[in-house]
C-alpha cells in the first residue's frame, strides 16, 4: 500500500507586513485591534478616534505598535 502525504494549504500567512497595529482600550484593557497597512490608513483611523466617530470614538485610549518597535500614544 502506498501512503500519500497531503501538504496543507495555509491562507493568510506570508502576506503584506502591516505598517502598524492599533490596540484600543476599553475600561483599561485592550479590547479591539486595527491593522493598518500604510501611514494614511493609520491617520484616518486615528482621526476617527479624535473626532469620536464610530467604534473608535467609544474607546478610552489607544496604543500604536509598529513591527520593528513599539510606540505608545494617548
Amino acid at each position: 500500500m502506498i501512503e500519500k502525504t497531503v501538504q496543507p494549504t495555509y491562507i493568510g500567512f506570508d502576506g503584506q507586513t502591516p505598517y502598524s497595529v492599533i490596540g484600543w482600550f476599553v475600561d483599561g484593557v485592550i479590547k479591539r485591534k486595527t491593522v493598518c497597512y500604510d501611514e494614511k490608513e493609520q491617520q484616518d483611523v486615528l482621526a476617527m478616534y479624535h473626532n469620536k466617530v464610530g467604534l473608535y470614538g467609544k474607546c478610552d485610549g489607544y496604543t500604536v505598535q509598529y513591527p520593528e518597535a513599539k510606540k505608545c500614544v494617548a
